[in-house]
């Protein structure tokens, strides 16, 4: 499904609320150095430099901005006060999010039974602080620390502080910095799923695999492998996304990797490609590393991203998006490397085509009645691309009824490998308004917040709110999660 383009980015990713003299110089401070190394934006609370008896500035909008709160249970946190009113402003804080935060506990050398109040340790704690801030404060705390979530979160046990520091990074970066991707809106599910699936076999560790998906463009190479990215992440030591290699440089492509696998700190010293492979090589060598490399268009981008199989450990899956297969080739060679797998990627099947373009021009899953032989021939003349029936169904679903024939007619002239003209031919549908604001977008907004092109809009004179939304049913341009514009195809404009 699309994100929301209202979710809002948190300064804070995650809170961390502990008694200073239990854990302050052993297991935090291993979890907090982890945690900034990884790339989490992370708020550290030392309760024992805090005065007075509210909270206030800082903390307070700390704790408002943050989405994953973090309290580390140790035996002397109910005596700290104010580790107890943290407490209660999480839970207080998560029950109004509406599902946009969370409590993930650390019990350090405490049970849940300890936190429940269903022992004397936190109890006992509780009923001392009564004399000076009052039965009905304490009271708050009390029932703040029964409602903390016993089932998610972090028991220390017999595991080592290291042990239990990867496994709490792990889940954090699944949760944060390993969001899903993105998937394009009314998504129709192909045999191309299975089959992928069935070729990278995920549960075997005995070697590295390559599966390179290869088909023409808008055929749906980047959905799928954005479908198996989400799917199967969460299996892997760590992934990475390589988004559209060519358009960015090799330099900055091989930093994101490390940063995605190793954390922020891999990157430093690195000033050339060959200090990149040479990182990539050292740091990898020993993870399982779920890679896609995105729309590959020369063998020398994957030879410094992904060079060899033994730059990775073993169960490792590399997933390379190309055009054309050939590409990879060694000159004087017509096969692929061993541990390379190729899937090729084919039209839809006529059924699931019209299906994807009901969705978007009639937003259902069949054609609405005595529409269904019109849509056939409608994807029967434009190709089954996923990205040409998106295009076009979504402009049909802008487009009045009586003008259907017409505008079929418009797209017989247009071949369907040419997408580009078929976003062309919608482009001079718009009015002038509507032209101008996507050509800002197109052209100077791509990858902007959409608050700030709204305030230069209306500074302007224009009110964007209804073009948008036509450019956007349109399938012109998109909103991310972060509230930034994207175009569904790039425009030379």
């Amino acid at each position: 499904m699309a994100p929301s383009a209202n979710t809002l980015r948190m300064e804070f990713e995650v809170f961390l609320s502990f008694r200073g003299p239990d854990t302050r110089n052993t297991f935090t401070s291993c979890l907090y150095s982890d945690m900034v190394e990884k790339g989490i934006r992370v708020f550290k609370d030392d309760e024992e430099f805090r005065v007075g008896q509210k909270i206030s500035g800082q903390l307070l909008r700390a704790l408002a901005d943050t989405q994953i709160y973090i309290p580390i249970f140790s035996k002397g946190f109910a005596s700290s006060p104010w580790c107890l009113r943290e407490v209660a402003h999480m839970v207080d804080c998560t029950s109004k999010s509406d599902g946009k935060k969370e409590i993930l506990p650390i019990f350090f050398d405490v049970e849940p039974d300890d936190v429940k109040l269903k022992t004397n340790l936190y109890r006992d704690a509780l009923s001392k602080h009564e004399k000076k801030y009052g039965s009905i404060e304490v009271k708050r705390w009390g029932d703040a620390l029964v409602e903390v979530p016993t089932r998610a979160g972090w028991k220390l046990e017999r595991k080592g502080y290291g042990e239990l520091t990867k496994l709490i990074i792990r889940e954090l970066l699944l949760k944060l910095k390993g969001k899903n991707r993105s998937l394009p809106d009314h998504l129709v599910e192909t045999d191309d799923l299975k089959r992928v699936e069935t070729l990278l076999d995920v549960d075997s560790n005995d070697h590295v695999r390559f599966l390179i998906i290869h088909g023409v463009g808008g055929i749906g190479k980047s959905t799928l492998a954005s479908i198996i990215f989400n799917r199967f992440r969460s299996k892997f030591d760590c992934s990475s996304f390589l988004d559209d290699v060519p358009c960015q440089g090799l330099l900055d492509v091989q930093k994101k990797l490390l940063s995605d696998t190793l954390g922020s700190t891999s990157i430093d010293g690195i000033h050339d490609p060959n200090d990149g492979i040479d990182r990539i090589r050292r740091g990898l060598i020993n993870k399982k590393v779920l890679v896609v490399v995105d729309n590959v268009d020369k063998k020398s981008q994957l030879d410094k991203l992904a060079g060899r199989c033994d730059w990775f450990g073993s169960g490792s899956r590399i997933i390379i998006t190309i055009r054309d297969k050939n590409t990879l080739l060694d000159k004087g060679y017509q096969i692929l490397p061993n541990n390379y797998l190729a899937y090729p990627m084919l039209e839809m099947p006529i059924d699931q085509a019209i299906q994807l373009f009901s969705r978007h021009a009639f937003r259902s899953d069949t054609p609405p009645e005595g529409c269904y032989n019109f849509s056939k021939e409608v994807v029967s003349s434009i190709g089954r691309l996923p990205l040409t029936l998106e295009v076009v169904g979504s402009r049909f679903a802008n487009t009045i009824r009586s003008e259907w024939d017409e505008t079929l007619e418009d797209l017989k002239q247009v071949p369907h490998r040419r997408v580009r003209k078929t976003l062309m031919m919608s482009i001079k549908r718009l009015d002038d308004i509507e032209k101008a604001i996507f050509l800002d977008i197109a052209c100077f907004c791509i990858g902007e917040d959409k608050t700030y092109a709204d305030y230069m809009w209306r500074s302007s004179g224009y009110s964007p709110r209804s073009a948008i939304d036509v450019l956007l049913l349109m399938s012109l341009i998109k909103i991310d999660e972060f509230n930034r514009f994207g175009c569904m195809m790039k425009f030379e404009i």
